[in-house]
């Protein structure tokens, strides 16, 4: 619990960096494909009108950019602008930065230990995100 509170933390408080985390993680959801707001909300664990209103924001700071569905017309498609991209790349830079410089102080077999412990948690909160998914969706046909 901790160690997600300093996270959260470190996400707030990013000086001129500051973006919530619903922004920031419609960007990141953006950098693999283009999406409909209800999928960003869906991938984010959060309400349409929550993702809605992050979107709307990211676009007029000209972030992201909304198109028209090519299979449905009526329904808006939202993409990360290069903007939006290099925005998002200097926020990882700023944060990786500052996480470096508070382990500076670590032997470098330390630190090496430590990121592969963490890609390995990674992984395995990503396979439990998708049984998690797997689960709802079952639960949704019963």
């Amino acid at each position: 619990m901790r160690t997600l509170r300093t996270f959260r933390s470190v996400g707030q408080h990013q000086g001129r960096y500051a973006l919530s985390g619903t922004k920031v993680g419609i960007l990141q959801c953006l950098t693999s494909q283009d999406a409909r707001v209800s999928a960003l909300a869906h991938q984010l664990s959060v309400s349409v009108s929550v993702a809605s209103r992050a979107v709307e924001g990211l676009e007029s700071d000209g972030l992201v950019c909304r198109h028209s569905d090519q299979e449905d017309g009526r329904v808006s498609v939202i993409s990360i602008t290069p903007r939006g991209t290099a925005d998002l790349a200097q926020r990882h830079y700023y944060i990786a930065e500052r996480f470096a410089s508070v382990l500076d102080d670590w032997a470098p077999a330390n630190t090496g230990q430590v990121l592969v412990v963490l890609q390995q948690l990674n992984d395995r909160l990503d396979r439990l995100a998708d049984v998690l998914e797997s689960d709802a969706r079952e639960a949704g046909r019963s």
